[in-house]
């Protein structure tokens, strides 16, 4: 197994093949010499050692904080930069381009016959449905409970629109299956949509006797500033769904009894004061770095010791930048965490606990 990538601001995991006890089957490996260094040469013509980084000697695509002057290395997590990451024994690239044709494929011939989004989502579900397949290894579950999880899954991706994949929630389910529910502990949702990750989550908290805490305004994406819609798509009013909808849809497809609801934005419930019981997983999908601030001031001061934190807002700019941003974890009383880059879209935030890759070992 290859060493963890530490850079002075994240932690890339590279677990071989997926051989991490959370991230198995669903993360990205990350061996990012090549990309960094062309991203470096191409923004600003500065050494390894400047940026803070030397090789890690006989192991070539890896690096490290070193003992440079501290700058801070310039990350670009734009898909040009991407193409080189390899996944395991496979290149990264040929992957992307495997799905680029897929999609191509599905683009034109398939979409604009398909109208409705649960038709599309109907569509695509056999292409991601192998994200599940690490719940085969969630601790504390016995199997026959493992394949009632994945059973239900599928049945909520099939009637319940989202904006998630298989294998983003599995990263979330092997996180909280690690140990069963303490006294009052929960997992928080802060976004939910139509229901779809709630309903999920619901299951397997129920299971594991977790609550499910969920914080939405069921009023779509809060509006973006000016200077996020420069930088990122604006998803401005979108995802709207009545907390009637959730209700009916968690009290259809998952266990409405482990639930509690909190309707308002953010700045108004879990940024006006600390959560009042134990969080043991964390699960902020609200697609803007503001809303993304307010949710971690009422969660952090409530994380337990191991704790976990997911964004699956990872591949916006603003977000990215604010959680790579010391300054956003001071105020909270907290240094810098670990964070693991999960996927294309999800990351795992954790403060003081082992990092992924060792987790493995």
């Amino acid at each position: 197994m290859q060493s963890p990538v530490e850079l002075p601001r994240i932690q890339f995991a590279c677990c071989g093949f997926g051989s991490s006890p959370i991230c198995l089957g669903t993360c990205v490996c990350y061996p990012v010499a090549r990309p960094l260094r062309r991203h470096c040469r191409a923004v600003q013509p500065f050494s390894w050692h400047q940026a803070g980084l030397e090789r890690l000697p006989g192991r070539e695509g890896t690096v490290r904080a070193g003992a440079g002057s501290g700058a801070r290395p310039m990350l670009n997590y734009g898909r040009a930069h991407q193409d080189n990451i390899t996944w395991g024994a496979f290149s990264m690239k040929t992957k992307r381009r495997k799905n680029s044709r897929i999609r191509a494929l599905y683009v034109r011939y398939l979409r604009p016959y398909i109208r409705q989004d649960i038709d599309r989502q109907r569509i695509k579900l056999p292409y991601f449905v192998l994200g599940y397949w690490p719940l085969i290894l969630l601790k504390n579950l016995s199997p026959l409970d493992k394949l009632r999880l994945f059973w239900r899954f599928l049945v909520i991706d099939w009637f319940i629109v989202h904006a998630h994949r298989p294998s983003e929630i599995s990263v979330v389910c092997r996180a909280l299956s690690e140990r069963r529910a303490q006294a009052g502990e929960a997992l928080l949702e802060a976004g939910c949509f139509n229901g779809g990750s709630s309903a999920k989550f619901s299951v397997l908290c129920s299971m594991l006797g977790y609550r499910l805490s969920i914080y939405d305004s069921f009023e779509g994406v809060e509006e973006l500033s000016p200077e996020e819609k420069s930088e990122s798509y604006d998803f401005s009013g979108e995802y709207a769904a009545s907390e009637e909808l959730v209700r009916e849809n968690i009290m259809r497809y998952g266990e409405i009894s482990v639930c509690s609801f909190h309707k308002g934005w953010f700045a108004d419930t879990l940024a006006r004061t600390r959560v009042p019981y134990p969080v043991r997983v964390a699960y902020i999908d609200c697609d803007v770095a503001k809303g993304t601030r307010e949710a971690l001031h009422g969660i952090v001061p409530a994380l337990v010791h191991d704790g976990w934190i997911f964004s699956q807002d990872f591949h916006i700019t603003p977000v990215v930048n604010l959680l790579l941003d010391e300054g956003t974890w001071m105020p909270l009383g907290k240094g810098m965490p670990i964070i693991s880059k999960l996927g294309e879209q999800i990351a795992g935030i954790r403060f003081g606990g082992p990092l992924i890759a060792e987790e493995a070992a």
